[in-house]
């Protein structure tokens, strides 16, 4: 059974590695160390400040994973949705059912703090991740899109 426990100062240098490995298996060219470090860094502060929630998944006192989120106030129907940021198994323990205990005990976070719904981005190229959620009953709700802005445009 995994235990799920809010991140600590000392664990940041091992968030950022973990990060690091993440970032580079969802995009090897683009990841940055800096900007991961940045990334990690700014989350940390905003969970330590009580704006958002960053937890460890440990297995036997080894770290094996995170989840990344906060709460949103939807502000057409007021209804507190749990966004999950960042979810992370490392690779050697998927397959074993730690991502689905990972993911239902941040479900059970998020709605013990006032959620009544949960919401979370996949990159359009992470087929494994659509099909793990759309698994643990997640939907597709809507399409996010983005183009970088050049002086043509701006």
């Amino acid at each position: 059974m995994l235990d799920m426990q809010p991140i600590k100062s000392e664990d940041l240098p091992l968030i950022q590695q973990l990060g690091y490995k993440y970032n580079l298996e969802l995009d090897a060219a683009g990841t940055d160390h800096a900007a991961v470090v940045r990334w990690i860094t700014a989350t940390a502060q905003k969970t330590w400040e009580g704006t958002h929630f960053f937890w460890l998944a440990r297995l036997e006192n080894e770290v094996i994973g995170f989840s990344s989120c906060y709460l949103a106030i939807n502000p057409f129907t007021q209804k507190t949705s749990g966004m999950i940021e960042d979810f992370y198994i490392v690779p050697a323990y998927r397959h074993h059912g730690y991502a689905q205990e990972l993911a239902h005990t941040t479900f059970h976070e998020l709605a013990s703090r006032g959620a009544v719904e949960i919401h979370l981005d996949i990159l359009k190229n992470n087929t494994t991740a659509l099909q793990f959620w759309r698994r643990l009953g997640l939907q597709v709700h809507h399409y996010a899109m983005s183009m970088p802005i050049t002086n043509k445009e701006a």
